[in-house]
Parts: structure tokens; C-alpha cells; sequence
């Protein structure tokens, strides 16, 4: 009778389990970096009055939202990304995402339209 079939060395088998799990963390690690906050805030006017419908984009993405009647806003982005918040009779402001959570904008008054 033939003994047991030998199958790879379990040396190689511990190193390649071992690669395999740091190829898994390092995906992991990965994935939470480009984990997106959720960014809240509000949009004022030069006299601190809120700012409805105002659009609040992620700058090269398709990524966007709108103020409510309140001037609040709620989007999704990564930290150093640039906000782009503008809407119609005001200039165009860009905020740059760090680590906060919530943003407050004062946008100006477009005094060419």
C-alpha cells in the first residue's frame, strides 16, 4: 500500500496564507480610506438669510445636491475634495473638505446680474 499523498510543504502553505491575508488587509485598508463622510451644512445669503436650491457639487465628479428651503444641505464626500456651492444672483464659492463633519457657507451677492 501506497502511504498518504503528499501535498505542498507546510512552509509554503504558511506563506502563502500569509500572503493572502495581507493582500486581504491591505484591501480593507483601502476600502476605509476611500470611505466617504457625509458632510452636512447650511448655505446663508450676505444678510445670513438661508439659501434655497442651491447646488452643492463635488468639483470634477457627478456628485451633487441641493439646499432645502432652510438652506441645509447633506452630501457625501472624501476628505480633499472641493465643494462647489452656487446658485443664481451669487458668485460660485469652493470649500475645501477636511475632517469636518458640518459646513457653513456665506455666499456673496453677484452684482453684474
Amino acid at each position: 500500500m501506497n502511504g498518504p499523498q503528499k501535498g505542498p510543504k507546510p512552509m509554503l502553505m504558511t506563506k502563502m496564507t500569509r500572503i493572502s491575508f495581507l493582500l486581504g488587509f491591505m484591501a480593507l485598508l483601502n476600502m476605509a480610506a476611500m470611505a466617504q463622510n457625509i458632510i452636512k451644512g447650511k448655505v446663508l445669503g450676505p444678510n445670513n438669510q438661508p439659501v434655497a436650491n442651491a447646488t452643492v457639487g463635488i468639483d470634477k465628479t457627478s456628485r451633487a445636491s441641493k439646499t432645502n428651503e432652510k438652506g441645509e444641505f447633506s452630501i457625501a464626500a472624501n476628505k480633499g475634495e472641493t465643494l462647489l456651492i452656487s446658485s443664481v444672483g451669487f458668485i460660485t464659492k469652493q470649500v475645501k473638505v477636511g475632517d469636518q463633519s458640518t459646513i457653513s457657507v456665506k455666499l456673496a451677492q453677484d452684482e453684474s446680474t
